[in-house]
């Protein structure tokens, strides 16, 4: 049984200078990916810098004790990481929205997965600072007095600040960028 209609045309072959663009597109994503994870680090030491430390108190071979039960350190924490986080990705997002402009959506996949990868290098090198000292102090059996202990992160959530804040301060800027190029 034949149809009424003809079948579609085949789609024109790409044309052969479209082959480096996509590559040129992928490794823009790449890079954006690998300068946001490279930025996880320091963050993550000006956020152990700035974030509340909780004080234990030590009594030998017991478990250390929170001296303050209640201590607002661990929201704190939670926040500094999030506002540090945020400000990191709106940096982040006008830069790439400014340098990478040309390459479109290319560059988006690299600012999400890029600030996903940063903001949990950032947590986790946050965390290790002052940990040897803390982990010797409560290790010693004789160990008594009061240690000061870093807070970990506690909500996982705070990890999408920077790629939210990375992707709303780019889709904005180049918005604004391309409407006054037409306008």
């Amino acid at each position: 049984m034949s149809t009424p209609w003809p079948a579609p045309p085949d789609p024109p072959p790409a044309p052969a200078e479209d082959v480096p663009r996509l590559a040129e597109h992928a490794v823009a994503g790449v890079v954006t990916t690998v300068a946001l994870v490279l930025l996880g680090a320091p963050l993550g030491l000006v956020w152990a810098a700035v974030a509340p430390r909780v004080e234990l108190v030590l009594r030998g071979a017991e478990p250390p004790v929170l001296v303050e039960r209640a201590s607002r350190a661990f929201v704190d924490a939670d926040v500094a990481f999030g506002g540090l986080t945020l400000l990191a990705g709106l940096v982040c997002g006008v830069l790439a929205a400014w340098f990478g402009r040309r390459h479109g959506p290319a560059v988006v996949p690299g600012l999400l997965a890029g600030g996903l990868l940063a903001a949990y290098v950032a947590s986790r090198t946050g965390r290790q600072v002052g940990r040897d000292a803390f982990l010797d102090a409560v290790r010693d059996p004789g160990g008594e007095g009061r240690v000061e202990a870093a807070v970990e992160l506690f909500t996982p959530e705070a990890l999408v600040a920077w790629p939210v804040g990375a992707l709303a301060s780019f889709a904005v800027l180049l918005a604004l960028l391309t409407r006054r190029r037409r306008g």
